[in-house]
């Protein structure tokens, strides 16, 4: 479940990429969370500018 603003926590992602590794659907470690997603430009990021 996203957060406040849509913020995605790394554990979101980490569950599928974990999930696909013991599936053998893809080499370990070729799929990083940075990959995948970012919270970059989301203001409710830890340090972001939301009002």
């Amino acid at each position: 479940m996203a957060g406040k603003g849509g913020l995605i926590a790394d554990r979101e992602f980490q569950t599928w990429i974990d999930w696909l590794d013991r599936d053998g659907e893809h080499k370990v470690g070729s799929v990083k969370l940075n990959d995948l997603y970012t919270d970059e430009f989301n203001p409710y990021r830890p340090g972001g500018d939301a009002r």
